[in-house]
Order: structure tokens, then C-alpha cells, then sequence
């Protein structure tokens, strides 16, 4: 199986996403991960470099109790969706063994905007179990029943309970998921 080359390429693809991060935007995403954010700024990116490896390779080869194998998101999708998306617009997606894997992208105006889904799942990716109306996330006609939601902004989401921390702390701007949406049984 290639999945060791395709690992190596995932996380290298994630490391030179990182490295063109600039400072803030570091600092920015350690705090997302509950990671220190204090100290020189070389040591700042060696820390969320050491983060983002981790989790490539954890997205890369784990299951968890009903949640099948899945690959990382390209951080070159994430690029894309920066590079102008709109509240929902869907701009990568792709076919894995498991599922189809896409990320959908939000923009919240106000710190207190409702994204307006409800997850159900203690461990690993949460499942979105309604969405509501009157939230982004039905605004968007991209998320629905059943899909599960693998990271919030580029964090791993492990379970009901973290992912609506994600969810609830991200502030203004993009909140973008990553998403896979299980294929049909039958």
C-alpha cells in the first residue's frame, strides 16, 4: 500500500502550509490546539509544526468506533477556500475508500452568530445528528444529517463535546470544516 508515501506527502504538504504562516496567524492557531503561545517565534512555529505533524499522521492512519479511516485535508484546499470563498461555498472535494471528504467554509459577521448544528459522538469525529434553522450551517446548503466533522479550522474535533468548543470559541471570519460524508450502505 502507497499510504506511507501518501503520509509523508500529506504531512510535508501541512509543514510548508506552516511555514508560510505569518506570526499571528501562529499564534492564532496553537491557541485553537490549546497550545502555549508565548516564546520566540521560531519556537512558536517548531510547536505548531511538531501539532500539525502529529495530527496529519493521526488523521492519516487511525479509526475510531464507527468512523472508518480518513485521510487528512489538503492544506492547498484550505488555500483555495482563503483565496476567496464565500459563507458555504464547497471548494474541495474528493473521493476516499471511506467516503467523500470536503470542506465546507463559513463566515461568522458576529462573535455570537449561531453556526446552529447539533453533534452527537463522545469519541472521535462527531456526527452532525440536526441542523437548525436560523444558523449558518443551514444558511450554507452544504452540511446535513450524518455527515461527520473531522477538524474546525485545521483542529481535530474529538467528540460532541470538543467540537462544540471548536465551534463555540472561533471568532469572526472563516470557520472552516472538514467533513466526510460516509458512502451508502448497499
Amino acid at each position: 500500500r502507497a499510504g506511507g508515501n501518501e503520509l509523508a506527502a500529506a504531512r510535508e504538504e501541512a509543514l510548508d502550509e506552516v511555514r508560510r504562516l505569518k506570526p499571528k496567524e501562529v499564534k492564532i492557531k496553537l491557541a485553537a490546539r490549546g497550545l502555549p503561545t508565548t516564546g520566540k517565534q521560531k519556537d512558536l512555529l517548531a510547536r505548531l509544526q511538531a501539532a500539525v505533524a502529529a495530527e496529519v499522521e493521526e488523521l492519516h492512519t487511525a479509526t475510531t468506533e464507527g468512523v472508518t479511516e480518513v485521510e487528512p485535508l489538503a492544506p492547498a484546499d484550505h488555500r483555495a477556500l482563503d483565496a476567496g470563498a464565500s459563507v458555504g461555498q464547497l471548494k474541495a472535494a474528493s473521493e476516499s475508500p471511506r467516503g467523500r471528504r470536503f470542506t465546507v467554509t463559513l463566515t461568522k459577521q458576529t462573535a455570537d452568530a449561531k453556526i446552529g448544528l447539533a453533534l452527537e459522538g463522545d469519541a472521535g469525529p462527531p456526527q452532525i445528528r440536526a441542523v437548525r434553522e436560523g444558523g449558518l450551517a443551514i444558511a450554507s446548503g452544504q452540511l446535513r444529517e450524518g455527515l461527520s466533522l473531522l477538524t474546525v479550522n485545521d483542529v481535530r474535533a474529538d467528540g460532541h463535546s470538543h467540537a462544540a468548543k471548536l465551534l463555540k470559541e472561533a471568532g469572526v471570519g472563516q470557520l472552516v470544516l472538514g467533513l466526510v460524508e460516509p458512502h451508502a450502505a448497499g
